[in-house]
């Protein structure tokens, strides 16, 4: 069991490893897959045609969210897993019928909510923070990328929650819960007693208490501080290069880097897709970004997924990037040749597109 699941590792760090912020290596198969028992009977499939991709989204009945994660909390110390577990009880990404329909309305309300009261923030903070950056020797694309991350989410929570808040970057750039992997359990852990800290630290206990108000919040912390984070590094590796003047607004805008790089889903019914074989109980990893080896397209990737399960931080994910845009027109392009370029985490299996320095 444990070399069939190194063997998943594998697959998923083949699939994800070797791309980059706008391209990925051609694959010809529309589906890759492996066997995950001796038996030969159940598979896991890694779908790489982002049409096909989307065709499977669109039907949640059919291949609803995997449920490793959930399956990993129901045998841990629940007291080790507390928000983790809320957060899985909770967030529409996780839940079907009524149930995600209440649960999209009450955390994708909260998260407009956020989206609206970004927009309303000042451009010249964005400035300020990009200039200080540029102006301090060693910056780097992602440390400058992780400044204002940093800064517009707690500027969120401050107006949230009515008073100042400070944002640690072991919670906010965390650990990701979302991909196999053999230190899964540990990370859960990890990111769980660094929630418990913030929250005990910032909300009272009746707002603790109060699903509505804590899970928007982890879901900015564990969903959407990493993808942006990525966008954000990917843009001002751009920038670097000359001529910085001519970047397309729309690539970043449009998160045509597709900065999440799979969903997991789990088949309910037996299925045929191009010419396979899918059982129930079968593994989906399904890819968002084109592998074709040439520049991804706009409107063929899926930054935000598909259907039902739509991130429901399109929005402000998009305000935020449209402000931080307004923000470098507003500096020199020379003056982005200080800055030193950030590199992709190379060879590894992740959830997202994952930058790292020297």
């Amino acid at each position: 069991m444990a070399s069939t699941y190194l063997r998943l590792l594998q697959t998923l760090a083949q699939a994800t490893g070797s791309r980059q912020a706008l391209a990925a290596p051609a694959v010809q198969e529309p589906i890759v897959s492996i066997p995950m028992g001796d038996d030969g009977g159940s598979h896991s499939h890694f779908v790489f045609d982002p049409g096909l991709s989307r065709q499977i989204l669109r039907r949640p009945q059919a291949y609803r969210q995997d449920r490793s994660l959930a399956a990993l909390l129901s045998d841990s110390d629940p007291d080790r897993v507390r928000w983790v577990q809320l957060f899985v009880e909770h967030s529409p990404e996780y839940l079907d019928g009524e149930h995600h329909v209440l649960a999209r309305r009450s955390v994708g309300g909260a998260i407009d909510r956020f989206a609206s009261a970004t927009a309303a923030l000042p451009i010249t903070d964005l400035t300020e923070r990009l200039q200080q950056g540029l102006n301090t020797a060693g910056t780097t694309a992602l440390s400058l990328a992780r400044s204002i991350v940093r800064l517009r989410f707690g500027q969120i929570l401050e107006l949230e929650l009515g008073r100042p808040v400070t944002l640690p970057d072991a919670l906010l750039f965390g650990p990701d819960i979302f991909s196999p992997s053999i230190r899964i359990r540990a990370s859960v852990h990890r990111i769980n007693a660094l929630s418990d800290q913030f929250l005990q630290e910032s909300l009272t206990p009746d707002q603790r208490d109060d699903p509505a108000l804590v899970v928007p919040i982890l879901t900015l912390f564990y969903m959407g501080s990493t993808p942006l984070l990525a966008n954000l590094t990917a843009l001002f590796n751009t920038l670097i290069q000359p001529p910085a003047a001519g970047i397309d607004p729309e690539t970043f805008i449009g998160f045509d880097t597709i900065p999440t790089n799979f969903l997991a889903r789990e088949a309910m019914e037996d299925d045929q897709l191009a010419g396979r074989q899918i059982r129930r109980g079968d593994n989906l990893y399904l890819m968002l970004f084109e592998s074709s080896g040439c520049p991804f397209r706009r409107a063929v990737g899926l930054p935000f997924g598909h259907g039902r399960h739509r991130c429901p931080g399109a929005e402000l994910s998009r305000v935020l990037m449209r402000q931080c845009l307004d923000a470098v027109v507003q500096i020199p392009a020379t003056a982005w040749a200080s800055l030193t370029p950030s590199t992709l985490q190379a060879g590894r299996g992740s959830a997202f597109l994952v930058f790292e320095d020297p």
